[in-house]
């Protein structure tokens, strides 16, 4: 349920839309901003469950735990980090590697040299290195 609240997909559209195996596991997959922002969610929701279960002195339902969740999720404070967190994770992926979400299209946006810099690391170091070194040439 969070990842369709974040991500607008499940977490087994998610692995189809990477390539990745039945035993693979998502979270291993997502960038660490992504992880701070579901870690967030965790967190608060199981905080909210507490303290609905502390009100009531009984364990939820199902029932009464998917609407508790339904109201969690449209808390005001949640809008600008699950927006930054499609914005990210339709980018990159799109960008880094070549995975297209559907769900998230309208939230891909170019991603500036930063971005690349930061994922490429001391590979994109070279990289660069070598463009200046063959600039005449390309």
């Amino acid at each position: 349920m969070i990842y369709v609240s974040i991500f607008k997909e499940k977490a087994k559209e998610y692995k189809k839309i990477l390539d990745l195996k039945a035993s693979d596991k998502v979270r291993d997959t997502f960038y660490s901003e992504i992880l701070d922002i579901i870690a967030a969610y965790e967190s608060g929701l199981a905080d909210a469950i507490m303290r609905e279960y502390e009100r009531k002195g009984d364990i939820l339902s199902q029932q009464e735990t998917e609407e508790l969740f339904r109201r969690f999720e449209k808390m005001a404070l949640w809008k600008p980090l699950i927006q930054r967190g499609r914005v990210k994770m339709a980018s990159r992926d799109m960008a880094l590697r070549d995975a297209f979400h559907y769900q998230l299209s309208e939230y891909i946006q170019p991603l500036d040299k930063d971005e690349y810099q930061k994922f490429l690391g001391a590979a994109g170091d070279e990289l660069d290195r070598l463009m200046a070194q063959k600039k005449g040439i390309i």
